[in-house]
């Protein structure tokens, strides 16, 4: 892989062990030039890994699922290993790493185990992966605001995936994705293998419907001529859509669940959910309450949410404002 540009964070998962239920990461910090304003060219890295999702506002402690965690040095120039950086762990998600060469490039890598099926945690098998960004991806200190770009190395069988960020190339199982900061690769979960998946236009804007794990179950024309109704009367109550594209992520867990985010939402509910009139209309509950955040809580923000603090929970007296009215307009 070249080594990434200055002042650039790039971000590489591999999918060789999904059978185990085990992700690789990497993280590839670009040196950051002596005329930075904003960062010192020398001293330790603060890696800091998050401890909740926005969205579900409980501590999580998502370190708990890491394993094998390394930092190295490699030579910008030919991509050579330079030396093994020691890592000082002071904190129950944070890591110092020692100072490396302001020419050089700096690479964590991490095992992490994915077996926890929710909306705020990541879930990877055989036929497919689900990964949600504060699960998965630490951040550097200071460096929040950088550009990211999101490698994805999947196995050989899997085709497809779904997500809100910017897809730079796909070809065959390997990804570029893009995300203009930090804050964007934690607000856009992905869905990557092979699994059902439908577009359709509302309002100019594309949407995209992807059914993961349902095998025969579920009529996904109804669903999407059903989801399709609710996106348009969304656009026509709020007047504006805010957005450029937005996906719907549904997974048929036997768990039920729903996480907003600004362009896209997960949904987790039983396979056998559109059996019964009473389980699909809870289902359409489902799909309007998390699209109605797209502006209730997701643009119309709490004032405790403008800036996320992702090592600590964070109260929101207004909750009952971003739920609550939320709730009172999904099923109407």
């Amino acid at each position: 892989m070249p080594m990434p540009a200055a002042s650039q964070l790039t971000y590489r998962v591999r999918f060789s062990e999904a059978h185990h239920h085990v992700i690789e990461v990497e993280l590839w910090i670009g040196a950051v030039e002596p005329d930075d304003e904003d960062q010192s060219a020398e001293g330790p890295v603060e890696l800091v890994f998050p401890v909740w999702t926005p969205g579900s506002y409980m501590v999580r402690e998502y370190t708990r699922n890491i394993e094998a965690l390394s930092a190295a040095e490699y030579n910008r120039t030919d991509g050579e290993l330079a030396k093994v950086l020691s890592l000082q762990r002071h904190g129950k998600n944070r890591w110092r790493i020692a100072a490396a060469s302001p020419q050089s490039t700096v690479c964590v890598r991490y095992r992490l185990y994915c077996r926890e099926m929710s909306v705020r945690t990541n879930w990877v098998e055989r036929d497919y992966g689900f990964l949600t960004g504060a699960a998965t991806f630490p951040y550097i200190e200071g460096r929040q605001d950088t550009p990211v770009q999101l490698q994805l190395e999947l196995p050989s069988a899997w085709r497809q995936i779904a997500t809100s960020l910017e897809k730079l190339e796909h070809l065959d199982n390997r990804a570029v994705l893009s995300a203009i900061n930090y804050d964007e690769i934690v607000d856009a979960p992905i869905v990557c293998g092979n699994f059902d998946l439908r577009e359709f236009d509302v309002g100019g804007k594309p949407h995209y419907l992807a059914n993961v794990g349902g095998d025969l179950l579920w009529d996904l024309q109804r669903a999407e001529a059903d989801t399709r109704t609710i996106v348009a009367y969304h656009q026509q109550f709020w007047g504006e859509i805010p957005y450029d594209q937005y996906w719907f992520l549904n997974l048929n867990a036997e768990t039920r669940g729903g996480l907003e985010h600004d362009n896209s939402t997960v949904l987790m509910s039983s396979r056998w959910t559109m059996h019964r009139r009473e389980t699909y209309l809870d289902w359409l509950a489902l799909v309007s309450h998390e699209f109605f955040h797209t502006w209730n809580v997701r643009r119309l923000r709490p004032k405790a949410l403008m800036h996320y603090d992702y090592e600590a929970e964070q109260f929101v007296a207004e909750l009952w404002i971003a739920e609550g009215i939320t709730s009172y307009f999904d099923d109407l």
